[in-house]
């Protein structure tokens, strides 16, 4: 294989075809209206769409490494605010 491009996209499609139903999902029933809290989910899953290249964009062109310690440290904040909160319903 000349490129790891292929598998790695498939790859992430495949876990992001996974990650939004059951994400939305799990919003529809926690949320108080169902068509509102579609519509905030919506929207901060396309602004992080947005936002996210550009500040990792912007992160690198200071330092190569910065994007990734950036999403590593982000990504690993619900996992503390989660070990913490009292009630886990």
């Amino acid at each position: 294989m000349q490129s790891p491009h292929l598998l790695l996209f498939s790859i992430l499609g495949l876990l992001l075809g996974l990650f939004f139903p059951i994400s939305l999902e799990v919003v529809v029933k926690r949320g108080g209206s169902a068509i509102g809290s579609v519509g905030v989910f919506e929207g901060l899953f396309g602004t992080g769409f947005i936002m996210g290249p550009m500040l990792g964009g912007l992160l690198a062109s200071y330092e190569e490494r910065l994007p990734y310690i950036a999403m590593g440290l982000i990504t690993l904040a619900p996992i503390f605010t989660l070990t913490f909160k009292k009630e886990i319903a």
